[in-house]
């Protein structure tokens, strides 16, 4: 009898601890969610804030330093919603990927890329889309060193509906140094968004919104703001 009170005593101990641990567990997963989460959403309350953690990103990205590389997690924390606080337009260029050079990850910048970074309706509409609903509060007209469009277009080249493209590039240009031009383009670009788009125009009179260019070097991996 007492062999058995014995058992019954050892298992029922057992058993209470592996509750009590699996408790404990199921609050300590609980908790590192929850702050993962509240990471993964960071509100950024003004265009300044984001420009800097852009610039911070940057340099993330040339240290080695990144944070923002778990992509199964930033999967699993964005699959209900989206909360990106910044808008980059950027060339299709392969070696400027917005996410990677500021290191931002999923979830946190909507990004549009085209040729020689050039604004349309249909990219201006996205853009409003952003501001309106989503909230961001900048936006990030990007350029880069060896610009295939930007050389394209001062080698006049020709191909199909590619003319019309650079042809758009080719207003903004005044003499033939390409780094120059792409500098021009980016301001051309900002300034023919917000010529074309009340909406966003207004959001930038209002201090809401801010409209800035960037310049990055392919042969550094650095973005200079302009």
């Amino acid at each position: 009898m007492k062999t058995y009170l014995f058992k019954l005593l050892f298992f029922k101990g057992l058993f209470a601890k592996g509750f009590v641990i699996k408790i404990l567990a199921l609050k300590t997963a609980f908790l590192v969610l929850g702050c993962y989460s509240k990471k993964q959403h960071v509100k950024m309350d003004s265009p300044e804030a984001v420009k800097k953690e852009l610039m911070a990103g940057n340099e993330r990205f040339l240290s080695g330093n990144f944070i923002n590389t778990d992509y199964k997690n930033d999967i699993l924390h964005n699959k209900s919603a989206q909360h990106p606080y910044a808008l980059v337009l950027g060339c299709m260029d392969s070696r400027v990927p917005p996410e990677i050079i500021f290191d931002q990850g999923l979830g946190k910048i909507f990004v549009e890329r085209v040729a020689g970074n050039l604004e349309d309706d249909n990219i201006i509409g996205s853009i409003e889309y952003a501001v309106k609903f989503k909230k961001i509060k900048l936006i990030v007209v990007l350029g880069h060193t060896n610009c295939g469009a930007i050389q394209g277009t001062l080698d006049k080249v020709e191909l199909g509906n590619l003319t019309q493209l650079t042809g758009q590039i080719k207003e903004s240009f005044t003499n033939n140094e390409a780094q120059h031009h792409v500098a021009l383009n980016i301001n051309k670009t900002i300034k023919d968004i917000l010529d074309k788009s009340p909406e966003i125009r207004k959001q930038a009179y209002d201090d809401q919104i801010d409209l800035v260019g960037a310049f990055y070097e392919v042969e550094t991996g650095l973005v200079k703001f302009l």
